[in-house]
């Protein structure tokens, strides 16, 4: 419910940044509003250190309770396209939502990274995907950033 709430609010918002009028002296058509929305899974299929976890990163994953999704809306109106992300994850640092923008704006130029948003919705069940290398947290991060753009 508190997502769709999220939801409902954030293509209202949406709606609000896309409203655009001419000058009372002379008529533009109005821009034509598209709406889209999309829905990933990013649970991972193995173990992975969960956020929440100590100094020691003791917390594992060892099963699937609830799955997790990267959720987006996206809105264009006349040439400015929109993008409003809803992650289930504990958190998104200005680098992660920096290589984020970055990917997504190479798979959609047409689309410029002052107009993407996110929002974590801090679920402590998430995996950690700081780290990076050969391990299941930086096998978890590629995917997590494949499944967050392809959102």
């Amino acid at each position: 419910m508190k997502k769709i709430l999220c939801l409902v609010l954030a293509a209202i918002m949406m709606l609000s940044l896309c409203a655009c009028g001419g000058s009372a002296q002379e008529e533009q058509p109005a821009p034509q509003l598209e709406i889209g929305f999309s829905k990933v899974n990013t649970t991972p299929s193995y173990s992975v250190t969960l956020i929440g976890s100590s100094v020691n990163g003791d917390r594992y994953s060892n099963g699937i309770v609830s799955y997790l999704y990267a959720t987006c809306i996206a809105a264009k109106c006349g040439d400015e396209t929109y993008l409003l992300y809803t992650i289930d994850i504990g958190s998104l640092g200005d680098a992660m939502i920096q290589i984020i923008r970055d990917r997504l704006t190479e798979e959609v130029p047409e689309v410029k990274s002052i107009n993407i948003f996110f929002g974590a919705t801090h679920a402590h069940n998430a995996p950690m995907y700081y780290q990076t290398g050969n391990t299941p947290e930086g096998k978890y991060r590629e995917e997590f950033i494949k499944n967050v753009v392809t959102a």
